[in-house]
């Protein structure tokens, strides 16, 4: 259990009082991962009070905060950003303790019991293999030809591929998972969570590079301006040279999105030729939201790294209405979440989760502790009042 001595460490900090003697001690245990996690609470409940925001980054403030502290460990002057009197310190010091303290109780709802299903991969001929997140192996056809190379979360086929035809797998990725995926041409494919890839096992050397998403994928495409490559997502194509994008086509969104890193692609209806004269060309930067009903598209621009973080594990929300965070927070956690309060169904939010390091229950109890949102599990699902 942690001092309200430590804490009194944080806090000063926080408020900028604290001496060259409180900086050492401070640094010092900041190196121990377990105190770094309450450094990151302290951060959360610290801003939230100050600013009266509904969510920020969190990770990002701290690690800001780290480096201050290392500079200002070098010599450099502490700046007070703000007066703030002793009685208010103390009760910052309070509530921040109270929060840590509280969110440290064991909860009283029941514990998750969350599937765990596997990355499958269907082959040519039909048949389904489950692929072992910690495998390093060949991936061969029945024939005993080598396709590719599992390593990890990683399917390879650029390498040691003896496939003579051409011949398609479909790599499904189920939800709670990420998987990766190196096409024959070098191409890379980073696969989200409920996402399924169907491609060309070693690409033909004629024609186009095709492939069809369903699901979230963000695509680094290898250069070959004799070959475009082309994405079948939905009702929309995607088609590019050498580039790198994020295209979001569950079937259950009305919308496909996608959005531009690097380079240039052009969306048209799928069923029809490109036409670089009338189709869309995003550039990067942009954003084109392809209507699958009316079969338009409209483009803006935006900040590519909400689109594109989730490839790193982070997941970005600005301005996000909450039914699209908890259509998102299925399929990362597989999880079923059910809302019964419709007008928090309407509103907007804005927050950062670090899916590999934040578990739904941590999620949870952001939203719950933040934003003042109750929860209960019932049956193993969690229902939001």
């Amino acid at each position: 259990m942690k001092s309200f001595r430590e804490f009194g460490f944080i806090v000063k900090y926080l408020v900028r009082q604290t001496s060259a003697d409180d900086l050492d001690k401070l640094s010092v245990w900041l190196k121990k991962p377990e105190n770094e996690v309450v450094f990151r609470s302290f951060v959360k409940i610290n801003y939230a009070m100050d600013y009266n925001v509904k969510a920020f980054d969190a990770d990002k403030a701290s690690k800001r905060l780290l480096r201050t502290i290392t500079r200002e460990k070098r010599g450099h002057k502490i700046r007070r950003l703000r007066r703030i009197t002793g009685y208010a310190a103390a009760v910052l010091l309070l509530l921040s303790a109270g929060y840590y303290f509280s969110v440290q109780k064991k909860q009283e709802h029941p514990v998750l019991q969350i599937e765990q299903k596997g990355v499958t991969l269907r082959l040519d001929d039909g048949s389904v293999r489950e692929l072992q997140e910690a495998d390093t192996i060949a991936v061969s056809s029945n024939s005993g030809k080598v396709m590719g190379v599992q390593k990890g979360n990683m399917l390879d086929y650029s390498k040691d591929n003896t496939a003579e035809e051409l011949v398609y797998s479909t790599l499904t990725v189920p939800y709670g998972k990420r998987f990766n995926l190196v096409l024959s041409d070098g191409s890379k494919v980073y696969l989200n969570a409920g996402s399924s890839l169907r491609y060309p096992v070693k690409f033909s050397g004629e024609g186009t590079r095709k492939v069809s998403l369903k699901g979230e994928a963000f695509f680094e495409v290898a250069k070959d301006p004799e070959h475009p490559f082309i994405v079948e997502a939905q009702e929309l194509n995607v088609r590019a040279l050498g580039t790198s994008f994020n295209v979001s086509a569950y079937p259950e969104d009305v919308l496909t999105g996608v959005v531009l890193v690097e380079g240039a692609v052009g969306m048209y209806p799928k069923g029809k030729d490109f036409d670089a004269g009338t189709d869309v060309i995003l550039r990067p930067g942009m954003m084109g939201a392809f209507d699958r009903a009316g079969q338009t598209v409209k483009t803006r621009m935006v900040n590519t790294l909400v689109y594109a973080s989730w490839v790193d594990g982070k997941v970005v929300f600005r301005n996000a209405p909450f039914e699209n965070i908890v259509a998102r927070l299925q399929r990362l956690y597989n999880v079923t979440i059910i809302n019964n309060n419709e007008e928090l169904a309407r509103e907007t939010f804005n927050a950062s989760i670090e899916v590999d390091r934040e578990s739904i229950e941590e999620v949870l109890n952001y939203f719950n502790k933040i934003y003042d949102i109750h929860y209960r599990i019932v049956h193993n699902k969690i229902v939001i009042d």
